[in-house]
């Protein structure tokens, strides 16, 4: 019996061990956007054994309904790639929307008819579905662990995120030289990433992260609860510093909303006008702090001028002709680039490259089409639910602090959500690991998870 527990423990701490370093790396490295980067594929190699560890200690009956519905859809996300590659017959491949361009093609060249896969681009599927390696490795290791872990893996992004905002703060500071910048770009403050939006993505997910810390910190100290929130705001801040750096607008306006939506909470749900005078002082800091950015917002949409006419709108119009053509089955995961070339008109053709859509909704409809959009409503129907059971979670698990960061993972991916209406975050591996973090945090953890992992935490 001994012998057993004792085998437990070492399994929970090495699936917590290996978690951890997995999700460091990724966030590290994964900060690429376009196609396959050698860090990139550092991080789905070092990520490899814990899908294969987690994989192996998974007990389906010990997961709840809401976990392998998550569960279900992640797997069929991979599934659906695979798909694309398989190689069809010329008779019926001729005939899928989106293809005769390319069927004309081979017929000018006079080559052979060959079996082909749906996708316009295999090398670029197969790429998307080895980069979401780290993502399911990690969904698939968080969902089994205990909540103690799961704060701390939390504790791990919103302090990698703060160290990003100081690096991208100092690459701001000198301008001449990128410090610490992996992946070479135009911007300048961009932290660990490529694209300065993608810092501020995680910038404003790490703010949820702090702020749901800060309104449930434990105990009844005062002392106690003014160095917390001294601590949370001094954070935030920085993290705010960062987004500014960044110079992203959408960013900086989603920042402000993710601020908004934890105090929206903390009134609605926790009536915070009977908390004591510390909570009272922090929750006027904070709105001031986001009266100062929704101002910012006003002021940066103003200088910025003609919104309408940002090269964004125009990629639009020609994208979704790309869907119409290309529906019901899409053009391969990963082909967006290729496919784009096809309708963008010379006179549209300026000095930015369109690798992105700049619109992953948008972006998902073309590669992916119908069977893309019916996962996407049915992980949209799986947050509802979750955002609905979020007040129960505490009479299960016994801790506000845990039904806080509930709300604030429901938070962070309704954020991504929406900025993914005009970028792409989830488009790098480091997003679609803390997106991975983020949906596991909405499932209850195995009913034997406490004794299985708890020596981890404790």
């Amino acid at each position: 019996m001994r012998y057993d527990r004792i085998q437990r423990n070492t399994a929970g701490r090495l699936l917590f061990a290996l978690t951890t370093g997995a999700l460091i790396v990724s966030l590290v490295l994964g900060g690429a956007t376009w196609r396959m980067s050698e860090y990139d594929r550092v991080a789905i190699y070092v990520c490899i054994p814990l899908l294969a560890i987690g994989a192996w200690q998974i007990k389906l009956r010990a997961l709840d309904r809401s976990a392998k519905f998550l569960l279900g859809i992640a797997v069929s996300a991979v599934i659906l790639p695979i798909l694309q590659l398989i190689a069809l017959p010329p008779r019926i491949w001729q005939n899928l929307p989106g293809r005769e361009l390319v069927w004309r093609g081979f017929d000018a060249a006079e080559m052979k008819t060959i079996w082909m896969p749906l996708s316009l681009d295999p090398a670029a599927t197969h790429a998307v579905t080895f980069a979401s390696v780290p993502a399911i490795a990690i969904l698939i290791s968080v969902i089994q662990m205990s909540l103690r872990d799961r704060r701390r893996l939390v504790l791990t992004v919103a302090a990698f995120a703060v160290i990003s905002a100081a690096v991208s703060i100092l690459q701001a500071r000198f301008s001449a030289e990128q410090i610490l910048s992996l992946h070479r770009d135009k911007h300048i403050a961009v932290g660990f990433f490529a694209n300065p939006n993608h810092l501020a993505s995680l910038s404003y997910v790490a703010i949820t992260f702090v702020l749901a810390i800060a309104f449930s910190w434990p105990g009844d100290s005062r002392f106690a609860r003014l160095r917390a929130w001294l601590c949370a705001i001094s954070l935030c801040i920085i993290l705010l510093f960062s987004i500014r750096a960044a110079g992203s607008l959408a960013g900086t306006a989603l920042a402000g909303f993710a601020i908004f939506l934890m105090l929206i909470k903390e009134v609605i749900v926790k009536n915070i006008e009977n908390k004591n005078a510390i909570k009272k002082i922090a929750f006027c800091v904070i709105t001031i702090i986001l009266c100062a950015f929704i101002a910012f917002v006003f002021d940066a949409i103003y200088r910025e001028g003609d919104i309408l006419g940002d090269y964004r709108f125009i990629i639009y119009r020609f994208s979704w002709q790309a869907f119409l053509d290309h529906f019901p089955l899409g053009a391969g995961f990963g082909t967006f680039a290729s496919v784009y070339q096809w309708y963008e008109p010379v006179s549209a053709l300026g000095s930015d490259y369109a690798n992105r859509a700049h619109n992953d909704w948008l972006e998902l409809a073309i590669e992916g089409g119908a069977p893309a959009l019916f996962l996407a409503l049915a992980a949209l129907i799986w947050l509802a639910r979750a955002a609905r059971e979020c007040n129960t979670a505490t009479r299960r698990s016994g801790s506000t602090q845990d039904t806080s960061l509930r709300f604030a993972a429901i938070a962070a991916i309704v954020l991504l959500l929406l900025h993914s209406l005009v970028e792409y975050p989830l488009r790098t591996i480091a997003l679609q690991a803390v997106l991975a973090l983020l949906a596991a945090l909405l499932t209850d953890p195995p009913v034997d998870s406490e004794a299985k992992y708890n020596t981890v935490s404790g």
